[in-house]
Formats: C-alpha cells, sequence, structure tokens
C-alpha cells in the first residue's frame, strides 16, 4: 500500500533485497534517534551518527518529499528536529523528481551533486555550493548562519530566505545560467531575502529574470550582484522587462532592473556592489554601464562599481548616491550626478567625473589622469595618486551655485597628489564662478606643477609644489609653503601669475613674480654686562671671572682740615673723567 508519510528514527539503517519505500504523493522522513546525531545521508559509514542508504523509493511514485533529520510528532503534527549535522555523500534516492527538506541544528554539507526539485528547511547553516548541483527551485530557508546554494541551469529563489548571509549562484556554460526572482510565471508569488543587520546577500548570475515583487533586507549589510561568468558585461537599465540579458538580449550579459531593485531594497542598506560578490576573487563584470537613472538616496548609502572594463554612463542617466567606490580600468561618469563623497577609487586608466552638487573627496583616487568637477563646494581630503612619469593631469574643478552662489575649494587634512619628485605632469584647480575661495592645509604635490585659476577670487594656506602659476585678476592670494623645493622667499620669484604681477598675490609674504622683495629682518643680541672695575675692557677677560680688587680702609687715612677760603659744594667742578672712551 501507498502511505502519505514514512517516518523512520533510527541511528541504523539498512533495507533487504528487494524493499521498496512507496509514498503517494507524501513524504519520508529520516532522523537519528540520538539527539544531535550526524545523519550521512546516501553515503556508506563508518561515521558517527546516522548512515542512511540509498531510499529504494518506488517508480511509481515520482513526485514526494524527502525530509532528513525531523520526524513528525503523530499526535501534534509538529516536527521533531534530532540531527545535528547532515552531510550529503552519495544519491539520495533511486527515484527522481522529489524534493528535499532540510532539518537540523548543524550545518549541512556535500561532497556529491545534489539533484532535487524543491530544495527548502530549517538549519544551523546550508553550504551547498557544488556547481553541478541541479534545482528547480529553492525556498523557505531559514538558518542561523550562512545560506549559500549554487545550482547548475536554471533555478528559482522564492518565497522567504533568511540567514545571517546569502549566496546565490548559478553556474552555466555560455552565459545560459538564468535565476528567476519570485517566480517563472507573471503570477507566481514574490520572494523575500532577510539577513540580519550588517549581513550579507549576494545574487552570482549571468542572466537575472527578476518577475515578482521582492523584498531585499540587509539593513546597513550589502547587497552584491555580478555575473558568473568573467568578462560578461553588466547593464543598469528597464528596458528588457523579460528575459535580463542571456544569449541575443539586448543589450547583451547581466541586466539589473533599476527601479525593480530601487523598490526591493528596504530598509536602507550600507553598501550596493555591482560586479563582483563576497565568494568571487576578482570582479566578474567586463564592463558596467549605468543606462537608467539610478537614485539610491532611500536604497544604500554607498554604491560600489568593480569591474575589469570600463565604466560608463548613458546621456542623462546620472547616479544618486552618498558614497561613490570601485574598480575600474576606466571610468567616464560625465552627467549630472549627485554624488556627496567620492572614496577609494582605482582605475587603471582615466577617471572622469561630473557632479551637480557638492562634493567631498575623501580618496584614495588612483588613475593615469583625473578630471572631477562639482557645484558649490570641492572638499579634497583624501590622496590622489598618479604615474611617476608621462606627464599625468589633475583638473579639480568647482562651479558656481544656480542661485549665485561662489564656489568654494578647499583641502584639508594630510593630503598628496602625485610622486614626491617630478614627473612632468600639471594639476590645475579651478574657481568657475564670480569670487570665490580656494583653501590650501600643507597641500603635498612636490613632483607636479599646480595652476590655480582664481578668476576674480582668492587663495590661501601652505602648499608644497614642483611649480606654481597662479591664474586670477580682482582678488588676492595670500600663500606659503615651498615652490621647486625653495621655501624662501625666493619662492615667489620663482612662481608665475597672469594675467600681470600683482602686490596682492603673495607668496611666502612676497609678490608673486615681482621685481624684488625686501623683507624686514629683526635681530635681538644678549644684553651686555658691564663692570666698572673694567669697564670698556671687559670683553677681553671673557670668560674670564674679573679679580679681586683689595678694599682700603679710608678710615685709616687722616685727611687735612678744609680751607675756609676753598671753593667747596656746587662751586667745585669736578674732573672730566669717564671709565669708557667716547
Amino acid at each position: 500500500n501507498a502511505f502519505p508519510l514514512i517516518s523512520l528514527r533510527t541511528d541504523a539503517l539498512s533495507f533487504g533485497s528487494g524493499a521498496t519505500l512507496a509514498v503517494s504523493s507524501g513524504t519520508i522522513e529520516v532522523a537519528p534517534a540520538t539527539l544531535g546525531g550526524t545523519l550521512l545521508a546516501g553515503g556508506t559509514g563508518p561515521v558517527a551518527g546516522l548512515v542512511m542508504p540509498t531510499l529504494p523509493v518506488s517508480s511509481n511514485y515520482s513526485s514526494w518529499l524527502l525530509r532528513l533529520g525531523a520526524t513528525t510528532n503523530p499526535n501534534t503534527g509538529s516536527l521533531s528536529v534530532t540531527a545535528g549535522d547532515i552531510v550529503i555523500a552519495g544519491a539520495l534516492s533511486s527515484s527522481s523528481n522529489f524534493s528535499l527538506d532540510l532539518e537540523n541544528t548543524g550545518a549541512v554539507t556535500q561532497t556529491v551533486p545534489v539533484y532535487v526539485n524543491y530544495l527548502s528547511g530549517h538549519s544551523g547553516s546550508i553550504r551547498l555550493t557544488n556547481p553541478n548541483n541541479g534545482f528547480s527551485v529553492v525556498q523557505n530557508i531559514t538558518t542561523t548562519g550562512t545560506l549559500a546554494v549554487t545550482g547548475a541551469g536554471n533555478f528559482t529563489a522564492a518565497g522567504v530566505l533568511s540567514a545571517a548571509a546569502i549566496d546565490l549562484a548559478v553556474t552555466g556554460a555560455n552565459n545560459s545560467g538564468y535565476l528567476y526572482l519570485g517566480s517563472r510565471s507573471t503570477t507566481g508569488s514574490g520572494f523575500t531575502f532577510e539577513v540580519p543587520t550588517g549581513g550579507s546577500i549576494g545574487i552570482t548570475v549571468d542572466n537575472l529574470y527578476w518577475q515578482s515583487p521582492g523584498h531585499l533586507i540587509a539593513p546597513g549589510g550589502i547587497i552584491a550582484i555580478a555575473p558568473e561568468t568573467p568578462g560578461t558585461p553588466l547593464t543598469v537599465t528597464d528596458t528588457n522587462t523579460a528575459f535580463r540579458g542571456g544569449p541575443g538580449g539586448n543589450p547583451p550579459g547581466l541586466l539589473v532592473p533599476a527601479s525593480s531593485l530601487q523598490a526591493a531594497i528596504s530598509p536602507s542598506i550600507g553598501t550596493l556592489v555591482l560586479g563582483q560578490t563576497g565568494p568571487q576573487p576578482i570582479p566578474a563584470a567586463g564592463t558596467i554601464v549605468i543606462a537608467e537613472p539610478f537614485d539610491l538616496t532611500t536604497v544604500a548609502s554607498t554604491l560600489a562599481l568593480r569591474t575589469t572594463g570600463a565604466i560608463t554612463q548613458g546621456t542623462g542617466d546620472a547616479v544618486t548616491v552618498g558614497t561613490l567606490v570601485g574598480t575600474a580600468s576606466q571610468v567616464t561618469l560625465p552627467e549630472a550626478n549627485a554624488i556627496a563623497t567620492l572614496g577609494a577609487f582605482d582605475s587603471l586608466g582615466n577617471f572622469l567625473l561630473d557632479d551637480a552638487t557638492p562634493l567631498l573627496i575623501a580618496g584614495p583616487v588612483v588613475a593615469n589622469n583625473v578630471a572631477i568637477s562639482a557645484v558649490g563646494s570641492m572638499t579634497l581630503a583624501g590622496d590622489i595618486v598618479v604615474p611617476g612619469s608621462g606627464a599625468p593631469q589633475v583638473f579639480l574643478s568647482v562651479f558656481g551655485n544656480a542661485n549665485g552662489g561662489a564656489p568654494a575649494f578647499s583641502q584639508t587634512g594630510d593630503v598628496a597628489i602625485g610622486p614626491s619628485t617630478p614627473n612632468g605632469g600639471t594639476i590645475v584647480i579651478g574657481l568657475f564662478g564670480a569670487g570665490g575661495t580656494m583653501r590650501f592645509n600643507d597641500l603635498q604635490a612636490p613632483g607636479m606643477d599646480v595652476i590655480t585659476q582664481l578668476g576674480s577670487g582668492n587663495a590661501s594656506g601652505t602648499m608644497t609644489v614642483g611649480g606654481l602659476l597662479v591664474d586670477g585678476a580682482g582678488g588676492f592670494a595670500t600663500l606659503f609653503g615651498a615652490v621647486a623645493g625653495n621655501a624662501t622667499s625666493y619662492a615667489a620669484q620663482i612662481a608665475q601669475i597672469t594675467p600681470a604681477a600683482d602686490p596682492a598675490y603673495l607668496f611666502n609674504n612676497c609678490e608673486i613674480q615681482g621685481p624684488f622683495c625686501v623683507q624686514t629682518v629683526v635681530v635681538t643680541l644678549p644684553p651686555q654686562v658691564l663692570t666698572s672695575t673694567f669697564a670698556g675692557l671687559a670683553s677681553v677677560f671673557a670668560g674670564l671671572p674679573p679679580p679681586i680688587l683689595p678694599m682700603l680702609d679710608l678710615s685709616s687715612f687722616a685727611l687735612p682740615p678744609t680751607d675756609p677760603e676753598s671753593l667747596t659744594g656746587p662751586d667745585v667742578t669736578p674732573p672730566n673723567i669717564s671709565d669708557r672712551d667716547y
């Protein structure tokens, strides 16, 4: 007879010749009798726990559920979980087209591929990452640790997936693997992937099919999406509402739906990573194209773009985010982006970013050449690293606000641009708008020439530069530091100014490129100590104590009586005797 439920709880299991388990759309449960025991599924012993051989399931019943690690209480219908770890070490069943439910308190691992229809369960952690696994649907799984599932070909992630970290990956030759989020049909249920605060969700697939409304919950954590095949292009777009990329897709490669992703992430996460996921040692995206306006204001604090190729964006497809970081061979983001902070960015080629808002460059920014612009203000608080040769160029431009606000550039902290030795390169820092200010706080660029385009604005602060050209009129400059290694008043003479020299523009308190510079020198001498004994000859005895002269007892001398007719008192003029010759 066929039963809807066959429940086996034991620490030793074997089947006689010709034995068959028959369930009609039902469930077979296998769990150790000893609480916390290991279950070795489909393998052979010895193992400290239950060894479950391949189950001889009747081929007449192909659609059924295999539950490992727990049995059903016949009185309450609740599950009694007894398994600690579960190790899948061989074929689970002689039948096919069955579903697998994993119920255990420890870890689930595998030594051979797993082929099942639906995968679900509750576990301490699940790591089924064999690239040849075959799943139809992964759904309704809760773990206290990591949930990592890799499937070959196509599979669907649906229902609720909850873990400390979630990693879903689809393998497939020639970009043939698809991941369906929610359902393969337009009427299917949605999905919820959830990790605790600071956790991560990773999706690695060449072709992403975002069918149902979903929720990606990783408060303060990381959500990463990347292609599985290295070199596959990644495009942020909403132009293709059916299959996301794939062979013949337009455009080809991994397509990330901008509006669906923005709507799914809740609450705000820490970082959205495109092009690389945690399990990947290097970026997999061949290129990254922002082909849709991408506003992450309420979605993520940081956007990380990581690719081995170039990063570009379409006309009008601005990026709005708090912080931008990344890796690329070249970066070209010329639209009216709204980025508050540019963090660490490593580009093997050129780096171009136009920002329509105030910008903080926290860096470091590494590139062959750099061009960054901002509106309102720009604060340089991190290094800009360029090659040590080849005359690299760095352009930092600040434009005034649309309402007439003056542009402002400031450099703070310990910042260096370029190498310490001359490389033939140039740094151009420009203010574009009426007035404006430029402030330096010990900028270190001894290997490069610096051009400050002040317009009618002003500049102040300290810098150490290889060369200096001040471009301005109608404002002023009070700069200090060193030019070409010279930190004296001569630094102003070797600096340059255009359109003309002006006493309002100073370097080390001297007019830049002026005819001469006279500075008052104040010398303080030590006080001179004189003695009445040696007077002006005291210097002859420098370093020697003055000799002690004998004191005479004047009382031993008898003075003659005074003649009454002698001149005395004020009538007597003292002799012209001095202790010093003048």
